[in-house]
């Protein structure tokens, strides 16, 4: 972090002004900033119900204390995301995992009886595959799902206008599972959210969106700008690349296995004995800034980049 005085001058001027204090997901809105190249670049997905409210970090919940939010498994890295519990009184813990294959995403619902038993699940990550756990419940993981940050005590942003749009998708279409979750990263683009199983994260959102999103009322082409990346290639630019070629494809795309390598400013996207050159540059700096504090100090400074496909291949 930094202050205004120390930040490169192309992107100090994008800052507040120094007696406003903007909501950090309005000001990424207001500077136009493209989101590709942001998302979560995890193989499994596990979402553990905590009661609210939840701590910042929410790893000192009192459930959760002593995991941390990602680790190494058979198929990749996990993140643990707490969800609020779906049924009150309920007498175990349900834990719901979705992870990658090549086959496509697949999903088991786990039942801990107990705070011990949770840890003991999760240690079991670890080392086996979720299918194999003695916990395995008889309910089946969603066949969809869509993920919202909520934490608002993580910030403001994801706690006010993820939680609003979970409250309508929950009224207008209860037919999804929809999982209100702690912090995913990226509160910037709140609301923020992950669609499983294409393995997308979205920002800014509306229930509209999320609507032709899940639905696929619309085609890659005119949602892609919304697109933060997809969680089987890397952040930053393999992620920013990927989405550029998602935008050319209909929706089947993501039901194709891929493979994402970069090799300095070129990344190359194979999938089905096609390949896809692309061309990824960091169009600007910009500031992330404080959510709400006085001209958004202290700040980061981010890269925000532009694809652009300069090849396409037969193999």
């Amino acid at each position: 972090m930094t202050d205004a005085a120390t930040l490169p001058p192309e992107v100090a001027v994008l800052l507040p002004g120094a007696d406003e204090a903007v909501a950090c997901a309005e000001f990424t809105r207001d500077i136009g900033l493209a989101p590709q190249g942001t998302a979560l670049d995890v193989a499994m997905i596990v979402l553990v119900e905590a009661p609210q409210p939840w701590p910042k970090p929410v790893f000192e919940h009192e459930l959760l204390r002593g995991l941390v939010n990602t680790f190494e498994t058979p198929v990749g890295t996990a993140r643990i995301l707490a969800t609020p519990p779906m049924v009150a009184d309920h007498d175990t813990i349900t834990v719901t995992c979705f992870w990658r294959t090549e086959a496509g995403t697949q999903g088991i619902v786990l039942e801990p009886a107990d705070a011990a038993e949770l840890h003991e699940c999760i240690a079991d990550l670890h080392h086996r595959s979720p299918t194999t756990s003695r916990l395995r419940s008889d309910e089946a993981a969603p066949d969809r799902a869509v993920i919202v940050c909520t934490q608002g005590s993580h910030d403001a942003c994801c706690g006010a206008e993820g939680t609003r749009l979970a409250s309508v998708l929950e009224l207008t279409r209860p037919d999804l599972a929809l999982y209100r979750v702690s912090h995913t990263g990226g509160h910037r683009f709140a609301p923020s959210v992950l669609t499983l199983p294409d393995g997308r994260m979205w920002a800014h959102p509306t229930a509209d969106d999320m609507v032709a999103i899940v639905d696929r009322l619309l085609p890659p082409a005119e949602v892609a700008e919304q697109c933060r990346g997809w969680w089987g290639a890397s952040a930053g630019a393999a992620q920013a690349a990927e989405v550029a070629v998602f935008e050319t494809q209909p929706w089947v795309w993501d039901e194709r296995t891929r493979r994402v390598t970069v090799d300095g400013d070129r990344v190359t996207v194979e999938s089905d004995g096609e390949a896809w050159v692309v061309e990824v540059s960091v169009d600007r700096l910009v500031p992330t800034i404080a959510c709400r504090a006085d001209g958004g100090l202290p700040a980061k400074v981010a890269p925000e980049m532009s694809a652009r496909i300069v090849d396409h291949l037969l193999l």
